[in-house]
């Protein structure tokens, strides 16, 4: 983990405004703290849910979500564990999001 904050102006997302939407709201639904869900446990910093989800809490297309998850993965800012209805994702270094 690191111990730097980061700053969504310094990512390198910042000026994809669909891209910021997404993490936002992903940074503001990971869970706080560990809690069980159907028999896993769902640690600080993950979430679950589903693109059709995502969507409609930000306005943002199911295809563009996709696409959006996919790039935030291949730069390490998430990680995703998905099945045919949900998938968990995890913010790597959480903890250096939050103020």
């Amino acid at each position: 983990m690191s111990d730097t904050k980061k700053n969504i102006i310094n990512w390198q997302w910042h000026d994809i405004p669909e891209m910021v939407s997404l993490f936002v709201h992903l940074l503001a639904l990971a869970q706080h703290g560990n809690y069980k869900w159907r028999g896993r446990v769902i640690k600080r910093g993950q979430l679950v849910t589903s693109r059709a989800r995502l969507a409609e809490l930000t306005g943002i297309s199911a295809q563009t979500i996709r696409t959006c998850l996919a790039r935030l993965e291949s730069t390490n800012d998430i990680t995703k564990q998905s099945t045919n209805r949900n998938s968990i994702i995890t913010i790597c270094d959480f903890d250096s999001w939050r103020s």
